[in-house]
């Protein structure tokens, strides 16, 4: 989930009340932002498939914003296929993959996006969350990224989980890797890889890169 624009795409918690992190009997975690940023809402969705009237909906809302630009840089398994259930599909492959969120505009409500997050369980403990987004064509060039992902670190340090946030991106993208640096992520030369620039930022107990170890490594 790589991309050369900085509004595409990025490579890819109940306990108590502070928490919106779940742990998955099999050591992973579910994760279930909420968050409102200057111009967006963010949330699981969740609550858009909750029934098959509800579903339908989202479907309306979503396939717009499925083109093809949007999805290019997305891996084989989350491209649109033919047929009348490619959508659903679709859906279905990314809920059963990651933690999906949809962006929203705080003003008028209007489906612009995806926060995708993959979280993981460390050996150590430690969360790490691999993120990833996209947004409609039309959202592209207004700085939505930026803000996201501002807005997903924020939400981070509200949360009492030591954790990693890792972004990758294509070599040579400025614009998307300045997207993740405006937001406090730094390249790792160890998680990088000839096409592929990893950056990370790390969180620890609500305090965004306080005492961070050297690398997630």
């Amino acid at each position: 989930m790589t991309s050369s624009r900085e509004s595409r795409a990025i490579r890819t918690i109940d306990p108590g009340n502070r928490s919106n992190i779940h742990v998955k009997e099999f050591g992973t975690f579910r994760v279930n932002c909420q968050f409102h940023t200057e111009r967006l809402f963010v949330e699981a969705w969740n609550a858009d498939l909750e029934n098959a009237e509800m579903h339908a909906h989202f479907k309306t809302e979503l396939t717009p914003l499925l083109e093809p630009p949007v999805l290019k840089h997305l891996p084989p398994s989350l491209q649109l296929a033919d047929g009348s259930d490619a959508v659903d599909a679709w859906i279905a492959a990314l809920d059963a993959a990651s933690c999906v969120h949809t962006v929203r505009s705080t003003d008028t409500s209007q489906l612009l996006g995806l926060l995708i997050l993959a979280p993981l369980e460390e050996p150590d403990g430690t969360l790490t969350i691999h993120l990833g987004y996209l947004f409609s064509v039309g959202a592209w060039g207004k700085g939505y990224a930026t803000e996201l992902i501002r807005g997903l670190v924020a939400w981070c340090e509200d949360q009492p989980t030591d954790m990693w946030l890792l972004g990758g991106v294509e070599i040579k993208n400025s614009l998307s890797a300045a997207v993740l640096q405006k937001a406090g992520f730094v390249r790792s030369a160890d998680l990088s890889s000839d096409d592929t620039d990893m950056f990370q930022r790390f969180v620890r107990n609500g305090r965004a890169g306080d005492q961070a170890p050297v690398s997630r490594l």
